[in-house]
């Protein structure tokens, strides 16, 4: 969800600046080069695809593709090994 690491909101609070940290980092330091999103809706994920791959970019480590896995869906999280 947005709410846990976009820090254009009124009503900043810790657990932004940390969500917000800890994706620009992984972004930029991750050998990753695909995403994959769990979130309710598209809005959302690509909201979050949107600002790994700005991070990702100030960093000059591009990634190659975003997925979103609806949160409905649980089981498509098998698909990539990862909870």
């Amino acid at each position: 969800m947005p709410d846990g690491y976009n820090m254009s909101g009124r009503r900043l609070m810790g657990r932004q600046s940390a969500g917000a940290s800890f994706l620009a980092g992984y972004a930029q330091h991750s050998a990753a080069r695909d995403l994959t999103c769990m979130a309710p809706d598209r809005k959302a994920a690509e909201a979050f695809s949107e600002t790994v791959r700005a991070a990702a970019r100030d960093a000059n480590r591009p990634l190659k593709s975003a997925r979103w896995i609806p949160l409905d869906t649980p089981e498509k999280l098998s698909e990539i090994g990862c909870l």
